[in-house]
């Protein structure tokens, strides 16, 4: 099963090195953005995903399918 969501990218995390072959990056979402009590929801990219966020910035409006 998969989810989709949409909202503002709030924040972008500095990328850390867990090991040497490990590396992650987290991010925030702010969703539900027309209703009274947005929501923030916290999300990492590991490894090689991390590039996938580098054209985003904070700001922005993006649509994130996830498992």
């Amino acid at each position: 099963m998969s989810y989709k969501i949409t909202g503002e990218l709030i924040s972008i995390g500095q990328e850390q090195k867990v090991s040497d072959t490990f590396n992650k990056l987290a991010f925030v979402l702010k969703t539900d953005l027309d209703k009274p009590y947005p929501q923030t929801l916290e999300f990492e990219l590991h490894k090689d995903r991390i590039d996938l966020l580098s054209p985003y910035q904070v700001g922005q409006l993006l649509e994130l399918a996830f498992a």
